[in-house]
């Protein structure tokens, strides 16, 4: 997919991911524009850092590994899994480790940015110039994966428990990649 001169994904394929995924359903406007539809750009981001695309000469497309595992469900989710927690500074990792215990344990979706801002608060991590960590401070790379893999959503949020998510976290804190099929 050759992407735009500003390098977004064209606006018909936008629009096709929000009718897709039901973001459409409760977007605010035409969901036409990446850079204005945040959980279509969420979307691409995660695939790119889970390995599934990439870009290059300004074209979008499919990882050889993406492209393999494109009727093999089981291979996909072990590639997934080799690729969490996802981030490349500091922050993002341990934010990562956290969302992972988190959504392991089993608490419902609504609770997990307040609970990992409470961890991250407890492992010390701080805003510049403030003694709190306000909610928008908790998303990281790992935790936009399993939203995207919850797909439980109301208006852009997420509600109760999906137990596969739930599995897949524990299975990573486990490090137990090659009998998790």
């Amino acid at each position: 997919m050759r992407l735009t001169s500003a390098g977004y994904l064209p606006p018909a394929l936008v629009e096709q991911l929000a009718e897709r995924t039901g973001v459409a359903g409760w977007w605010i406007g035409k969901a036409t524009r990446e850079d204005l539809t945040w959980p279509v750009a969420q979307l691409r981001d995660s695939a790119r850092a889970l390995g599934l695309v990439s870009v290059r000469k300004g074209r979008l497309a499919p990882t050889t590994l993406a492209r393999r595992c494109r009727d093999q469900p089981s291979a996909l989710w072990r590639q997934i899994l080799s690729r969490l927690p996802a981030g490349r500074i500091e922050f993002d990792r341990q934010a990562g480790w956290l969302a992972l215990a988190v959504v392991g344990s089993g608490i419902p979706a609504e609770e997990w940015t307040s609970e990992i801002r409470n961890l991250l608060l407890g492992i010390g991590w701080r805003v510049e110039g403030s003694p709190v960590l306000g909610l928008a401070a908790v998303v990281s790379p790992t935790l936009d994966v399993l939203e995207l893999l919850s797909g439980k959503t109301h208006r852009g949020r997420l509600t109760g428990m999906d137990p596969a998510v739930a599995a897949t976290a524990r299975v990573v804190i486990r490090a137990d990649h090659g009998d998790a099929t």
